[in-house]
């Protein structure tokens, strides 16, 4: 398990490219070769040639843990930076979205945490080898009451956090539209929730927050807060800090 040593620094001055802090990140694989594990899969040829562009590692991601344009060493700092920030550890944090696998009694009330409702298909190991850690969505955390109808946040949920794109939201009226009629008013709600999920999504805030259950330990361990913001993993800090209730005066 990689821990952040600054020989005494305060951890709030340290810069992205610090040999300590890149030391971390690298977690004793050097950051060429642990930056290719984070990519997504980039559709080179077959299995061999996309294990080959990803340092060898088999088990490489197929959506990523980061986008092809990020670099972990700006992402985790910052992300590192917004924790700091808030007077807390990537270890408070990690402790509390234990708690959330259990219940989300622990949550802010303006937040829900929903479970997976069907097997995930396979696992994800840690990219920096972590013995016996082992991931798979456990569900997501949501905030409440952004659409107007009665589970409606549900429905934004799913959504958001499945990256539900045009064609996919085209798609969900038009299948309501020909079980229903395109006067229901089952369609016409989903027409609504399709036109509030566009502008959401154009806001550029963030609403949910996709769990797995390497989660802590990616937080923990290597204060990757499920991926950068290229990846459909990330659990963004500052929504996660919210969301699980540690914001001060919250």
């Amino acid at each position: 398990m990689s821990k952040l040593k600054l020989s005494g620094r305060d951890p709030k001055l340290i810069r992205p490219d610090d040999p300590e802090f890149k030391a971390f990140v690298e977690g004793g694989i050097p950051i060429e070769r642990l930056s290719k594990r984070l990519l997504p899969k980039l559709g080179v040829g077959d299995y061999d040639a996309e294990t080959a562009v990803h340092d060898g590692w088999g088990d490489f991601s197929r959506e990523g843990f980061m986008g092809v344009d990020d670099d972990p060493l700006i992402f985790i700092h910052a992300d590192l930076m917004t924790v700091l920030s808030h007077d807390l550890t990537p270890q408070m944090v990690a402790d509390r979205v234990k708690l959330s696998y259990e219940d989300d009694s622990h949550l802010h009330p303006d937040y829900e945490f929903m479970g997976v409702t069907t097997d995930t298909i396979g696992s994800q190991s840690c990219p920096w080898e972590c013995p016996d850690i082992i991931g798979v969505d456990d569900g997501i955390i949501y905030r409440k009451n952004l659409l107007t109808r009665p589970g409606g946040s549900l429905y934004l949920a799913l959504a958001m956090t499945s990256k539900l794109n045009e064609e996919g939201m085209a798609k969900w009226i038009k299948d309501s539209s020909l079980q229903f009629g395109p006067d229901h008013e089952y369609t016409t709600k989903a027409r609504q929730d399709v036109e509030a999920i566009q502008a959401l999504l154009a806001s550029g805030e963030v609403y949910t927050a996709r769990v797995t259950s390497m989660l802590a330990h990616e937080i923990e361990a290597h204060c990757l807060f499920g991926g950068g913001p290229g990846s459909p993993y990330r659990a963004d800090p500052e929504f996660l800090i919210n969301a699980l209730n540690l914001r001060k005066h919250a």
